[in-house]
């Protein structure tokens, strides 16, 4: 059961696609400039497939949150629809837990045509720096 996040910003044409860009590397496909499906339609199983929300899809967001305000950018819209189903069992080995980072699976993105190992590598620490912003009692 797919996610579809579809976004218009305020910015340029190479904004739209870093941000594009970006989605892709967590594992969302293209549906058009602006529009993003999760999981990709080739990677869909059946009869269930649960959609790795901790890995995959709240990063997407927190990202999408944090460059259009690191930007300065004016959302003109957006949308996310989702009809999913999510979870995990860790003796039935079904779902995913949250991972770090080395161990979530990053993609490609179309169009580009070497992966800037230096730029990607940033995304994997910035995944692994997100820490809890409340002490924490013992």
């Amino acid at each position: 059961m797919p996610l579809v996040f579809s976004f218009e910003i305020d910015g340029s044409a190479d904004q739209q696609g870093e941000m594009g860009s970006l989605f892709e590397r967590l594992g969302w496909e293209r549906l058009a400039a602006g529009t993003y499906r999760y999981p990709q339609l080739a990677e869909e199983q059946a009869p269930v497939t649960l959609e790795d929300w901790f890995n995959h899809v709240v990063p997407a967001l927190m990202l999408f949150r944090c460059y259009v305000l690191r930007q300065r950018l004016v959302v003109k819209q957006f949308t996310l629809e989702a009809a999913s189903s999510t979870g995990y069992r860790r003796g039935a080995e079904v779902g995913s837990p949250p991972l770090a980072a080395e161990n979530i699976r990053l993609r490609q993105p179309t169009g580009e045509a070497e992966v800037d190992d230096q730029r990607w590598s940033a995304l994997a620490d910035w995944l692994d720096a997100i820490s809890f912003p409340l002490g924490l009692s013992t």
